[in-house]
């Protein structure tokens, strides 16, 4: 064995769920005693492959998801306070080498207050070095009112001023430990030890960083199931869409979803990841819980998704565009990096209809130079190995 390793993961969130359990299967492969902390919905997924949990303090998925879409955070004084001695005591029981974390961010005070060095799984829009020009999300409420123009303009200075406000909470606990306070909200998330980015310099580029920022690429996760059956059926000659929203998108747009494919030569493979039910469907829809995406993106024309930035590397992984609806801004952001490079397209939540839907992915996957954009993309992609290259900077930050 050649240490412990403790992963903190959101187990409310599956892409914060999904991304430590890529790196932790190559540490547990590589010699380490892998443990989990973690709680939630999703923490099933760290259970089913052998690795140990422990329960921690976590926030409740429903006013969480309510709190960003409201351009908010959950985390309160109270609510940091139980997530540090949660996150304490497993620490102290579990006496790791060091700390993965994916976005549990009061782990940024108890790995400080406990002395175990931190390395942080990151996205390159979460950090000051975020190198493309956010334009604002449409979930910003000035958005609402003044051109688009107007608003991104203000964007740097309404991010300064949230980021500041955000991390009192989190200043407040960390001066009770005799901690120096953080800058705002992104010094929380990052690591003093290390970052690991996993974003493609191509696709989402970072610019002036700290040597303990390493971009490691795109964290590309399968569950590990079987294929559906309804998979094998697939008619290559048909127009396929792959349709899935995470952990974090609207119920309501399956009633869009159908009325957008309904009759149609579509077919249309969906998984719900267990989030929410999709009633009664089609006869020309498929659906799964969790199912291997990937090998349902071979048979794909086109995925529609929440924007989502684990589902979008794993399309264009495949060589397939996106369709995206952003449901807040950090898939916003995403989206209109996909939208700049021509790698797809996105809709606004507000207002959608299953017409817009389905003549959208009509042009979609009817444009051959968004097809060619997104097989080079897949390219790019596929030449990338994230855990292997995480493993190669946490052996450094260890020596």
């Amino acid at each position: 064995m050649r240490g412990r390793v403790l992963v903190f993961c959101e187990g409310v969130w599956l892409a914060h769920t999904a991304r430590p359990l890529v790196i932790a299967r190559a540490l547990r492969e590589a010699g380490w005693q892998v443990e989990f902390g973690a709680s939630g919905a999703f923490t099933r997924l760290v259970t089913d492959e052998g690795f140990k949990a422990h329960g921690l303090a976590t926030m409740n998925p429903s006013s969480a998801l309510e709190s960003i879409r409201s351009l908010r955070i959950e985390y309160d004084r109270k609510l940091i306070e139980s997530y540090i001695d949660d996150e304490l005591t497993v620490i102290k029981r579990v006496r790791p080498d060091f700390v993965l974390n994916d976005f549990r961010l009061p782990a940024a005070i108890s790995a400080r207050v406990a002395g175990v060095r931190l390395v942080n799984i990151v996205n390159a829009y979460m950090t000051h070095y975020y190198a493309p020009v956010r334009r604002a999300p449409r979930d910003l409420g000035v958005a609402r009112f003044l051109p688009r123009r107007a608003s991104t303009a203000i964007l740097p200075y309404i991010m300064r001023l949230m980021l500041r406000l955000y991390v009192r909470p989190f200043n407040a606990a960390a001066e009770a430990r005799g901690l120096a306070p953080f800058g705002d909200l992104f010094d929380v998330i990052a690591s003093p030890d290390l970052n690991l980015v996993c974003d493609l310099e191509e696709f989402m580029p970072i610019t002036g960083a700290p040597r303990h920022f390493k971009e490691i690429g795109p964290i590309i996760w399968e569950p590990n199931v079987a294929s559906p059956e309804w998979l094998r059926t697939i008619d290559p000659g048909r127009p396929t869409v792959y349709f899935t929203m995470g952990s974090t998108g609207f119920a309501h747009y399956y009633r869009v979803l159908k009325e957008a494919f309904e009759g149609t030569d579509f077919q249309v493979l969906v998984t719900t990841g267990g989030v929410t039910d999709p009633g009664e469907l089609p006869a020309n829809f498929s659906v799964a819980k969790l199912a291997p995406a990937l090998r349902i993106l071979e048979k794909s024309s086109l995925v529609i998704c929440h924007g989502g930035n684990g589902t979008i590397y794993q399309a264009l992984s495949k060589g397939v565009p996106v369709l995206g609806i952003p449901t807040f801004h950090d898939q916003d952001f995403n989206m209109q990096r996909v939208e700049d490079l021509g790698l797809g397209a996105a809709l606004s939540p507000e207002g959608l209809t299953g017409e817009v839907l389905r003549e959208t992915a009509e042009s979609l996957i009817a444009d051959d130079g968004i097809k060619a954009a997104a097989v080079r993309m897949g390219e790019v992609i596929r030449a990338t190995d994230a855990a292997k290259t995480a493993l190669k900077y946490i052996d450094e930050l260890l020596k």
